[in-house]
């Protein structure tokens, strides 16, 4: 399973195999993209009592069980800082920016606390693939060339 190692962590035994450099988010990119939550510190992810104050009183779930997606807790984690937002002195809270589509198919690797964001690229494609097989409105000839696309698609 190849995926795009977003942090570097030579320390980690985690590490992908074939793990992708990371760039900065382009500023000019018109995809859509979404902030995934991760600890870039060691000693664990852990939020400030503030940062989980203001999620509750904006209409946020319960915090245990929140998707490091969540566009609310993303919001407060920058409206508050990385100091601010992070529960202990160990936890330094940081946000990884992906493009939106992959927001099922993304995971946190962790190593004694310190953690990176995973991009899973073949379980997308899997995904998409399955998709354009199950879309009854396509063309034969237009599930082959999609499915080609989703296939040779590179991140």
């Amino acid at each position: 399973m190849a995926v795009k190692k977003t942090k570097k962590n030579p320390d980690s035994p985690h590490i992908a195999a074939n793990p992708i450099p990371t760039h900065p988010p382009n500023p000019h990119m018109s995809e859509d993209t979404i902030g995934v939550l991760y600890n870039e510190g060691y000693g664990g992810f852990r939020l400030s009592d503030e940062a989980q104050r203001l999620y509750h009183e904006r209409g946020g779930s319960d915090v245990p069980f929140f998707k490091r997606s969540d566009p609310l807790m993303v919001s407060i984690v920058r409206e508050l800082g990385p100091v601010r937002a992070s529960g202990h002195a160990d936890s330094k809270i940081a946000i990884e920016t992906i493009p939106a589509r992959y927001v099922n198919h993304y995971r946190i690797s962790e190593y004694d606390g310190d953690e990176c964001v995973l991009i899973q690229y073949e379980a997308y494609k899997v995904d998409a693939v399955l998709a354009i097989l199950h879309d009854g409105q396509l063309t034969d000839t237009e599930r082959i060339a999609r499915i080609r696309a989703a296939v040779l698609e590179t991140p």
